[in-house]
């Protein structure tokens, strides 16, 4: 069992306090995130700046580093093998840390575990890339330690020698009372072991982040485990990347990269609304949908950011791309919930409407309610948040201004303003929405499609 306090590592890792007392965790994050420096501290291949990792209630400090590396032995990410045979890549390890030597049983019995089919005197310059990897796995197990370190123990491997190998090293070290620390990048693997992950992010860890949320799910007998694992990995990634992006765009203003970056938003906004509706709808409600959505935009944008912000430049991408972000996403909600409902209304109601038709209305004045309900579907969200910000909760961009610094009041101003955007952004986009979007449901002869 590990227990770190304190730890800090160049500008890669500051973790404050972080139990490791599983006896299966896996290390996942994104690249640079500092998994494979977190795992190295752990037998001190890597020293801490400052802080402490206990160790069984031990001080690896205090311990020395050669023993220490025995009771906790590493698989690194690439297979080093040495000269010789297969049968003196797998003894070399217990030879080097001064251990009896396996019996030809014993060490057919470990290649066997890690699905590496090879004569013991064969060998190693013909092995593949996922060979080498198996060897060097097989030869870290039988040093028989306390725990096991393994940097990505599948990663030159295919699908189902992974889920063989991976399983077979879970078994073993349950089946010894051994514990294992992996660090890996394959989401198969996390989901078969979602109550051992630890997010490593910017230098952090988030500690076993899916524990409490999976309970409930399994309680519930929900089965999301795989979806909340693309969830938080998608969304490490996705804002990793624009963090990146953005550090580009705001040292390089200029009017077509904000133009680029916008497109690129609106364009993944109104894909994803159209993802969001759960019904078929035609082409033309469709391309309905992202004009709503860009007039909407553009509306708000020369309103709010050119005649109220005043910004200056008028492209600056400092003001122009977050508060875009908040204006689009809020939209891209509010259109999706108003396309489910109008077309839910319009099959539901399909009867009612059909008899308006009969008794002579017109196909506004027949789907009068259905269009009503359907933008206040849309709209409530975005009412219920406002009616209960500053009592409730406080919004994040508001949040995030009072951390940096800023004077409550001010911070207060501008979300009081972006909040009266996004409302008019949502309103605007769904009323074009829902104001021509009953037509499309209608023949050009005023009946029913």
């Amino acid at each position: 069992m590990f227990e770190i306090k304190k730890l800090k590592f160049k500008h890669i890792l500051q973790i404050d306090h972080l139990m490791i007392d599983r006896q299966i965790t896996c290390l996942i994050g994104p690249s640079g995130s500092g998994k494979t420096t977190l795992l190295r501290m752990l037998n001190r291949l890597n020293e801490a700046e400052e802080g402490s990792i206990y160790f069984n209630g031990v001080d690896i400090k205090e311990m020395h580093p050669i023993k220490l590396r025995r009771k906790i032995i590493m698989l690194g990410q690439t297979p080093i093998l040495y000269s010789g045979t297969i049968v003196d890549n797998l003894q070399i390890g217990l030879r080097l840390s001064e251990q009896p030597l396996a019996d030809e049983n014993r060490l057919l019995a470990y290649l066997d575990k890690v699905g590496l089919h090879k004569e013991l005197n064969d060998t190693c310059e013909k092995l593949s890339g996922g060979e080498k990897q198996r060897l060097c796995l097989a030869r870290v197990l039988l040093m028989d330690a306390d725990v096991y370190l393994a940097d990505e123990p599948s990663s030159a491997m295919d699908k189902e020698t992974e889920s063989f190998v991976i399983d077979n090293l879970v078994t073993f070290v349950k089946e010894h009372d051994k514990q294992l620390v992996m660090v890996t990048h394959s989401s198969e693997i996390a989901q078969r072991y979602p109550h051992g992950l630890l997010e490593l992010a910017q230098g952090g860890c988030r500690g076993y982040v899916y524990e409490v949320l999976l309970v409930i799910f399994r309680a519930r007998g929900i089965r999301r485990e795989k979806m909340i694992l693309i969830a938080t990995t998608r969304m490490t990634i996705q804002l990793t990347l624009m963090g990146f992006v953005l550090l580009y765009v705001f040292k390089h203003p200029s009017w077509w990269l904000t133009l680029s970056m916008l497109a690129i938003m609106l364009g993944f906004a109104v894909y994803n609304a159209l993802k969001r509706v759960k019904y078929s709808m035609s082409k033309e409600l469709k391309r309905l949908v992202a004009l709503s959505m860009i007039i909407g935009y553009l509306v708000t944008a020369v309103v709010f950011m050119l005649l109220v912000l005043q910004v200056e430049p008028w492209f600056n991408p400092q003001y122009f791309i977050p508060i875009s972000g908040m204006i689009i996403g809020n939209s891209m909600t509010g259109i999706a919930l108003g396309a489910n409902r109008l077309c839910a209304n319009m099959r539901d109601h399909r009867e009612r409407i059909e008899n308006s038709l009969m008794l002579g209305a017109t196909c506004k004045v027949a789907t009068f309610d259905e269009v009503n309900d359907a933008f206040d579907s849309a709209i409530l969200p975005t009412m219920n948040n406002m009616m209960t910000m500053g009592i409730v909760s406080l919004p994040g961009m508001m949040t995030g201004q009072m951390l940096s610094g800023t004077f409550p009041l001010t911070a207060i101003k501008y979300q009081i303003g972006i909040m009266l955007a996004i409302l008019g952004c949502t309103a605007i986009t769904v009323v074009i929405f829902v104001t021509l979007g009953y037509k499309t449901f209608f023949t050009s002869s005023a009946a029913l499609k």
